[in-house]
């Protein structure tokens, strides 16, 4: 088994141009609402954290496990972005952070 550099800043940049994505995309909007209801989530809206504050990051990083599911459904369903569905590598470093960080920022 091989390892992959684990870059949190790359982690980070790719749940925000995710959410950025959904956010301003007409169709990422609409998908992303069926999506959260197939989901069983309320459709909340995803914010991107403040680029210098470490508790923001810790949190988007929290909120986008939560909504992982309807993520991974927004994406897989809308043709032209099936390849850019957030890998489970993404999704691993996720919960690392969240189990690691949330703690210490509370």
């Amino acid at each position: 088994m091989g390892f992959r550099e684990v870059s949190l800043k790359a982690t980070q940049f790719a749940l925000q141009k995710t959410i950025t994505w959904i956010k301003k995309s007409d169709k990422g909007w609409s998908e992303w609402q069926r999506a959260c209801l197939d989901a069983g989530l309320s459709h909340q809206e995803l914010k991107t954290p403040m680029k210098i504050r470490f508790t923001s990051k810790v949190i988007l990083f929290q909120k986008t496990l939560k909504y992982q599911d309807a993520i991974n459904l927004c994406y897989g369903r809308i043709q032209e972005l099936q390849g850019s569905v957030l890998d489970a590598h993404t999704w691993a470093i996720c919960k690392v952070v969240v189990e690691t960080m949330l703690p210490i920022v509370k």
